[in-house]
Formats: structure tokens, C-alpha cells, sequence
């Protein structure tokens, strides 16, 4: 939901966004304001930019090396 509405909004190619939380439940019915900030807990703002291809893929790489933990060496197991 948030990316479509950023790209609505900003008739922009791509989104990023915060990730939501994991745990969180919105019961069927009217969504509250109160119900968005238990899902999305940050406060953000929307900002427009122009990025080439490389700065884009530089940005998820750093994005992505913040939640996994891959291996640098082969692991020897005695």
C-alpha cells in the first residue's frame, strides 16, 4: 500500500519504503490512522529524486547488507 501510494503520488518508475512490521494485525473494517502507525511505525517523508541504474542498485546492495549476514570465507568445520 505505501508504494502505490508513492507512486500515485509521485508518477515516479520505483519505490522505496521502510519495511513494515512483522507482527501487527488490522482487523477487517475502517483503517485508523492509529492503525497505520502500528503498522508502519516510522515517521517518513516523500521525497522525489532522479538515480541512474548503478546508483539505484548501489543503494538496495547497501539496503540489503543491513539484513543479511552472508558469508565472507568458506567455514571449516573440524
Amino acid at each position: 500500500m505505501i508504494h502505490s501510494i508513492q507512486l500515485d503520488i509521485t508518477k515516479a518508475d520505483i519505490s522505496f519504503a521502510a519495511p513494515l512490521s512483522f507482527d501487527v494485525k488490522i482487523s477487517a473494517g475502517p483503517v485508523t490512522v492509529g492503525d497505520m502507525f502500528k503498522l508502519y511505525r516510522f515517521e517518513n517523508m516523500l521525497y522525489t529524486m532522479s538515480m541512474s541504474g548503478r546508483e539505484i542498485k548501489k543503494y538496495l546492495e547497501f539496503s540489503y547488507a543491513g539484513w543479511y549476514n552472508t558469508m565472507k570465507n568458506p567455514m571449516i568445520i573440524f
